[in-house]
This record gives structure tokens, C-alpha cells and sequence, in this order.
């Protein structure tokens, strides 16, 4: 294989270890304009530590020097001392990173290899998190009252959000922005610190990197390969920077997961959401990245085990990323990685911007990333009891999980006939059959005033008018029901009993007058037959149990006579 020079991306920022809020610095970014932007690639936490050169493992990045399992430190002569050499308190910091990400099922990888350099470890941007159910958010800063003109909504110190000037001088390329004093912006020299070339060897393809270590495209897979040694030779700075060093580290191993298993149901439903993985020894970064129905989104993190092969995201988490709002869309994915730690490097050179310190320290990280995105329901659907609803148009979801709509559900909006707006709108709100007056929501609601009069007196069911404007008057209206002119079936029968077919009137029906012969099924037990049934007997009913009826079921109905009960 031929050896290739790549120009790759620098890492512009180096989140301090274990801080989880740290906007120190002031001016200081020197390039040292190095500590400007965010890396995801950082680790945090504690780790044993090396020295002269020699990379020891860590779990986790940047950590205070410990003991090397309490065995001393037996280098194969001199004393034993029983511990390693403690870090330096200040140091300069270097970070070079091979990553590998894939997603699951795609088939291919893209790889990447980002080296930076900071004259103080303390000058170094953190970010502002906060703990929900053993996993971290991201904070945005939130300026309530706005912030006015040359200013925008920032972190002050303590993660306390604040209006802050913006730098706004108008500088060359080889300048950057600062405030020579408060409120007071102005341009001065772009300070470089570096480590001068660096060379690696033991990765799929050798690489070179010349600062300011800018990207030049390496997406070819992974540039390590998986439980190997990788060595870097850096040739030191030609002005301020880290002095020539070499080092080697061992590499990751790639991160199989099984994303493609997590179900509808277990991204978006009430529980935990798991997720599982090929076990490895090194640590695990959980990333769940939530979007919600109304376009905001927020992003999880949460650390794992890599031993155990699987976590549980927890289902508190996953709602705080958004607020509480129902998930639209759910991405997840999973980094391994690997990070070792070089002590008693060495520093050369000043900066007028920023202090140099003299120790330096370095970390080599590997990393490994599976990612997926979990489709979801369907437009305008929800997971509601586990299953995807169309809440615009479901009755007992309407505009929402668990929103039952006693009316008519249309774009999850529940339409009722219940007012005086429905009920003279000319329109059938809630589905039923029956348009405005017609409606027994609308002609028998005491809250309904344009529906006229009701129509449940001796005269106004004998005066020959509709009084409610229901589309029935005097006997034919049920709400006559037991007054006296309609006793016995009324003064309109069309039979001896009063329910013959002359005249249109049920007489005794005891059901809904609104289903009498309305072509709408046979209805059963109510008195008399309903015209709508085919014949007298119980097997052609539709409908037993309505109110009104004699029956519980259809197995009350008289098996010969469909409108009495056994």
C-alpha cells in the first residue's frame, strides 16, 4: 500500500475532563483559538496515567494518575514504588482522535482522525448539563426578556444564562476577535500552538497530519484496525507548542450493535427503551437524540457498561429531552471508546494571549459508533396503548393518546352537537344521522336554546305544531310520550292499536323514536315491531339492547315475536 499525506480536521475544542460546566478562558482561546467549538469525541472521568512517553489504558478520559491495581509499578528494574508518578496539576493539552461510525445496517463506515493542541488545559470549554435519571441533557442558555443589539444569550460563569457582547471586529483571516476591554472588540494576531507533523503508523493507511490539521476527506472506513497498537511521532513545534515526542496506543475494537431490533413500541411507548450490543472492555456512550410533533428536539446522554452489552435508557430521560412532549422521531446511537493517557511531555514557546505551561499531556482516543434512527408512527399518529393511532380522526384518542371523544373525531378536533353554534350550523357535527334540531343532543339539551320549545305538554303535543323543531310533532315526537293526547298511541294512528301503518305513528314504541323505521337495521324489544325488520322473528334483529328496549341481549327477544322479550 502506498503511503498517502492527509490534511484532516483539527479538534477544535477540548472539553476539560470532568467538568461539567467550564466557560473559563476569557480571551484566552488561543489557537489557542483552539477552544472555540464543541468536539463529541471528549471523554471524561478518571484514569490511570503514564509517564515519559508511555501510554498506560484508561477507562475514561484525562483522570487523576492512580495506582496500577495497587501492584505497584514494576517497569522490570529499580525499586518498586508502589504507585505510578502522579499528573502534573497544570499541563497543556493534546488530543488526537480515530474515530469509525457506521450506521446499523448500511453496510459501509466513514472514518476520521482530528488531532488539537492548548497551551492550558484550563482554558478549555466545557458544556452545561444537567442529570435526569442518571443520564445527562445538554442546557441551552434562556434569556426570558431578549437580549439587545450587539449582544446574544450566553453562558456566564456557573452556567448562568446572561446577555454577552458579541465579538464583532472586523478582522483578516490570520486574525481573530477579542475584547481588549469590556464592551471594547478588537482584532490581534492569530497565535498557533502545535505539535509540529504528526505520523502515525499502524493504521489501515499511514497518515500524516501538518497543522492546522484541516480536513481533507478520509472516509474509506475505519483508519485502525480493531484491538491493534497505533503509533504517533510528532515532530514538535516550529514556535509555541508540544516538543517532539513519540507514542504508541492500543486501539478499540468496532462497535456491533443490534439497533435494527428496537421496536416501535420500546423507542416511543411507556418503558425503558433497551438497546444491546457485542460486549467489549472499554466504555460505552448511549446518544439518544429526540424530535417532537412541533419541530424542537433534544439530545440524551447517558454512560454504559460495555461488559454488560446492553442498557435501558430510561423512559424519564427520553421525555426530559423534549419536555415532556410526545416523540416523533427517536435516533439513537452507540460509541465505544478507547482513551490512553501520555504524561511528562514537554512544552517550548510563548503566546502573548495565553499561558503556556511547561507539562504536557496527551490523549489518544479511539472510538467506535453504530447509529439508527427508529421510524415512528405515521403522520399525525402516536403510539397510543402500544399501538400507532391516528389521533386526528380515532374516537378514543382524538388529538391525543388517551382523549376520548363522545362526538364525531375530525383532524383531532371533537365535534359535538351540543351547543346553540352545532345545532343551527346546518350541518351533521358528530356523525350520527341527525342535522342541528333533528339531533336529540341538540332538541332535548337544556343547554340548546334554538331548538324552540319542548314538546313534552299536553298542548303542545295536540297543538299540530313541531314545536322543537325536531322534524316531529304532537304524537309522533317521543318526547309526547306519556302525555294525554297520546295515550294509546295517539290521535295520528293508523290503526286499532294505534301502530297500525296508516298513519305513521309507532304507538307504543318504548325505543328511540329516532330508529323507527328509519332504514337503519331491526331494532328489537321495543313494543312493536320496527318496519326495518324482514319478519316477526328474533333472528333477523340488529339491535336488542338499546334504551328503551326489554332486552339485555338479543337472547331476551321472544323467538317469535321480535318486539317482546322471553
Amino acid at each position: 500500500m502506498n503511503s498517502s499525506t492527509l490534511r484532516l480536521a483539527s479538534l477544535l475544542v477540548l472539553a476539560l475532563p470532568a467538568v461539567a460546566c467550564d466557560l473559563g478562558g476569557g480571551d484566552g482561546s488561543a489557537d489557542t483559538d483552539a477552544a472555540t467549538d464543541g468536539d463529541t469525541e471528549d471523554g471524561d472521568g478518571d484514569g490511570d496515567s503514564g509517564a515519559n512517553g508511555t501510554a498506560t489504558e484508561t477507562g475514561v478520559t484525562g483522570g487523576d494518575g492512580g495506582d496500577d491495581d495497587g501492584g505497584g509499578n514494576d517497569d522490570g528494574g529499580g525499586d518498586d514504588t508502589g504507585a505510578d508518578p502522579p499528573p502534573p496539576a497544570d499541563y497543556a493539552l493534546g488530543r488526537v482522535v480515530l474515530s469509525e461510525s457506521h450506521v446499523e445496517g448500511s453496510g459501509s463506515a466513514s472514518g476520521s482522525v482530528s488531532a488539537a493542541f492548548i497551551p492550558d488545559a484550563a482554558i478549555a470549554t466545557g458544556t452545561c448539563t444537567e442529570q435526569v435519571a442518571g443520564c445527562e441533557i445538554a442546557v441551552l442558555p434562556d434569556c426570558p426578556a431578549g437580549c439587545g443589539d450587539g449582544e446574544y444569550c450566553g453562558f456566564a460563569d456557573g452556567c448562568e444564562s446572561a446577555c454577552l457582547d458579541i465579538c464583532d471586529a472586523s478582522c483578516d483571516d490570520d486574525e481573530v476577535c477579542y475584547f481588549a476591554a469590556p464592551g471594547q472588540a478588537a482584532c490581534r494576531e492569530r497565535e498557533d500552538f502545535d505539535a509540529g507533523s504528526l505520523s502515525f503508523s499502524g493504521t489501515t493507511t499511514p497518515i500524516t497530519l501538518f497543522p492546522p490539521y484541516v480536513a481533507n476527506g478520509f472516509d474509506t472506513g475505519a483508519p485502525y484496525l480493531p484491538s491493534s497498537d497505533v503509533s504517533i511521532s510528532a515532530s514538535g513545534a516550529t514556535g509555541a507548542g508540544f516538543e517532539a515526542f513519540d507514542a504508541s496506543f492500543g486501539t478499540t475494537t468496532l462497535m456491533n450493535s443490534s439497533l435494527d431490533d428496537v421496536t416501535v413500541s420500546q423507542a416511543y411507548g411507556s418503558g425503558p427503551m433497551p438497546v444491546q450490543w457485542q460486549a467489549g472492555t472499554d466504555d460505552v456512550v448511549v446518544s439518544v437524540t429526540v424530535s417532537a410533533l412541533d419541530g424542537s428536539y433534544g439530545t440524551i446522554t447517558c454512560d454504559a457498561d460495555d461488559a454488560n452489552g446492553g442498557f435501558d435508557v430510561p423512559r424519564e430521560a427520553i421525555e426530559a429531552a423534549v419536555g415532556g412532549q410526545d416523540a416523533a422521531a427517536v435516533s439513537v446511537s452507540l460509541t465505544r471508546r478507547r482513551v490512553e493517557v501520555v504524561d511528562g511531555l514537554t512544552t517550548t514557546g510563548e503566546l502573548l494571549f495565553a499561558e503556556v505551561q511547561s507539562d504536557g499531556r496527551l490523549e489518544l482516543i479511539t472510538s467506535s459508533t453504530a447509529s439508527a434512527t427508529i421510524e415512528g408512527c405515521g403522520f399525525a399518529e402516536l403510539l397510543c396503548d402500544d399501538e400507532c393511532t391516528d389521533v386526528e380522526f380515532d374516537q378514543d384518542h382524538c388529538g391525543g393518546c388517551n382523549q376520548p371523544c363522545e362526538g364525531l373525531c375530525e383532524y383531532g378536533e371533537c365535534l359535538t352537537e351540543d351547543n346553540n353554534d352545532a345545532c343551527s350550523d346546518g350541518w351533521d357535527n358528530d356523525d350520527d344521522g341527525f342535522t342541528d334540531c333533528e339531533d336529540f343532543s341538540c332538541s332535548m339539551n337544556p343547554a340548546v336554546t334554538v331548538c324552540g320549545s319542548p314538546e313534552n305538554t299536553d298542548a303542545a303535543c295536540d297543538d299540530g305544531i313541531d314545536n322543537d323543531d325536531d322534524g316531529y310533532y304532537d304524537c309522533e315526537d317521543f318526547d309526547c310520550d306519556g302525555t294525554a293526547p297520546c295515550e294509546g298511541g295517539g290521535e295520528e294512528g293508523g290503526g286499532e292499536e294505534g301502530g297500525g301503518e296508516e298513519g305513521g305513528d309507532p304507538g307504543e314504541w318504548t325505543c328511540n323514536m329516532a330508529y323507527y323505521d328509519a332504514a337503519d337495521g331491526c331494532d328489537c324489544g321495543c313494543g312493536i315491531p320496527d318496519p326495518d325488520c324482514t319478519s316477526n322473528t328474533a333472528d333477523v334483529c340488529d339491535y336488542c339492547a338499546e334504551a328503551g328496549s326489554c332486552a339485555s341481549s338479543c337472547g331476551d327477544i321472544d323467538p317469535n315475536d321480535n318486539s317482546q322479550c322471553v
